[in-house]
């Protein structure tokens, strides 16, 4: 997503908004290792839940993605879908000033 498409206001914001996501993938993480698929759901519920605010919905895509893997215990593809998030943030906070 090209910057100017997010609100300006939201920009001071985005470091912060990357390193809660960081942290969502690393609960996620444990709670795969842990096969507590209701935790990873609900992980892929709160990334979801802002990523569209801020300004990422290809984001807020995976985290519904994921989500619905944990919903249905995928053990495979919610991994991918966590893979898919890590490399969506890296890839946009290299893009912060």
């Amino acid at each position: 997503m090209q910057e100017q498409e997010r609100p300006e206001n939201i920009q001071e914001y985005l470091p912060q908004f990357f390193e809660n996501r960081k942290k969502d993938c690393a609960k996620a993480k444990t709670a795969l290792k842990q096969k507590n698929f209701e935790d990873v759901a609900r992980v892929g519920h709160a990334i979801k839940g802002v990523a569209r605010p801020f300004g990422f919905p290809e984001l807020e895509t995976l985290g519904l993605k994921l989500e619905e893997a944990g919903l249905q215990k995928d053990l495979t593809s919610s991994v991918k879908i966590v893979e898919s998030i890590e490399l969506l943030i890296d890839e946009e906070s290299k893009k912060l000033p």
